[in-house]
């Protein structure tokens, strides 16, 4: 029989680890793998924890930590940091000192947490993306690949960032926003709840975004703006048509 240490479960195990409930005799300190998924296991896991296989030969070996912590052999985990239950902290991830990681979230491969960072519950970094110094992610949020969140953030619960978007230092979020791929939020902006960002728009350093707004792709809000609440922004060659169908 395969020791627990040497169990293998898919990447998707993440996705389900909220409701799977380790077993008795995975201790503290045990490894275990993602890679394509067991077709043997000595104990009872649910099919669906498995989901699409991973790429032949891409297993990453992480380390289970006492509160159910999960890191990869191969990222850096400061021990000045914390990290909640059922978090996963994927290969050459870097968790800074100072940082807090709530439950259930999860750190993709080459993502760097900076110092002072807070993560709340159920939050997922994509691989590759950066965050902070002391950045502060709320419940239920979500970045995408190389998406970069700088210094003295605030991103609220339930926001959905797309990848390669950039958000600079000193940004204000609320809640249930996205913004989509190559976004850029400059310096100092505040968006408020319930807007969303369409992929490749601007919006220009200390604009205000007043709630349930629409910027939509390509789009630029000027510096110093102020886009009224649930009010669309159109590219100029947008313009005219939006206006006529208002």
């Amino acid at each position: 029989m395969t020791s627990p240490s040497e169990q293998h479960l898919d990447k998707s195990f993440q996705n389900a680890f909220a409701s799977y409930k380790v077993p008795e005799e995975l201790q503290t300190g045990d490894n275990f793998f993602f890679d394509n998924g067991p077709e043997n296991v000595p104990y009872p896991i649910p099919r669906e924890i498995y989901g699409p296989a991973r790429e032949a030969g891409s297993q990453e070996v992480l380390q289970l930590h006492e509160n159910g912590l999960a890191v990869a052999a191969s990222a850096d985990f400061s021990d000045n940091a914390i990290g909640g239950p059922r978090t996963v902290i994927h290969s050459r991830a870097s968790i800074q000192p100072g940082v807090v990681i709530g439950k259930e979230c999860e750190v993709g491969a080459d993502a760097r947490i900076l110092s002072s960072t807070n993560l709340g519950n159920q939050v997922t970094i994509g691989p590759g993306s950066t965050i902070g110094p002391r950045a502060n992610i709320g419940d239920s949020s979500s970045t995408g690949a190389y998406t970069t969140i700088d210094a003295s953030t605030s991103l609220g619960e339930r926001n959905r960032l797309g990848d390669d978007v950039r958000v600079h230092t000193g940004v204000i979020v609320g809640s249930g926003c996205t913004l989509g791929s190559q976004a850029v939020v400059q310096q100092g902006v505040i968006v408020e709840s319930h807007v969303r960002v369409d992929p490749r728009a601007t919006i220009k350093a200390k604009a205000v975004v007043e709630a349930g707004s629409l910027i939509m792709e390509g789009a630029v809000v000027k510096a110093d703006g102020r886009v009224k609440e649930n009010r669309i922004v159109a590219p100029a060659r947008y313009r005219r048509w939006v206006q006529r169908s208002a």
